[in-house]
């Protein structure tokens, strides 16, 4: 799943919400995430 595509990422509940939805990596700029790492990602901008 692109990064751009996640606008509702913590009204939906942040990491666990996407793994939920069936996605595995989120594309943030061409680097693959899990969905938790993405999730300290944001926590920390």
């Amino acid at each position: 799943m692109p990064a751009s595509t996640l606008r509702a990422f913590w009204a939906e509940g942040g990491a666990e919400s996407v793994v939920r939805q069936g996605y595995l990596f989120v594309d943030l700029d061409g680097e693959l995430l899990t969905p938790q790492e993405y999730e300290l990602h944001r926590r920390r901008w």
